[in-house]
């Protein structure tokens, strides 16, 4: 049999699970980090949300920090928490001046509701931070 004869291995099945993985635990953060904040959110807590491991958290998203920040960039921003990819998105140069304006307005007020519910989260953790 030919290399060309055998069948190819497909990730893309494995691929698109591993993406579902790290969108239901990235939804499973953001609900947890706005509602319970920094300190009662666990990684138990949100593994269990999210029906995976803790050990799997670790591994694909990082510290609890990560996971935060993580989260929110989640639920800020479009296109995969990309604020890059997500103004690009926007097109800005095909538009004429004043609608750039507004795009860019219309942007920042959605991304800012959007952050809101991180602050608490946000604050609360800053002030548990030791690592000076």
């Amino acid at each position: 049999m030919t290399a060309d004869a055998r069948r190819r291995y497909d990730s893309s099945g494995r691929q698109a699970a591993a993406e579902r993985r790290r969108t239901a635990i990235l939804d499973a953060a953001a609900d947890q980090f706005a509602v319970y904040g920094w300190v009662r959110t666990t990684l138990a807590s949100v593994a269990a949300q999210a029906g995976v491991s803790v050990e799997l958290i670790g591994q694909r998203i990082g510290s609890k920090s990560d996971l935060l920040l993580g989260a929110l960039r989640h639920r800020a921003f479009r296109n995969d928490g990309d604020l890059r990819a997500a103004i690009v998105a926007l097109d800005l140069p095909a538009r004429p001046p004043a609608e750039r304006i507004d795009l860019m307005v219309g942007f920042a007020a959605d991304s800012l509701s959007r952050i809101a519910p991180f602050v608490p989260a946000l604050h609360q953790a800053a002030e548990s931070d030791t690592s000076d």
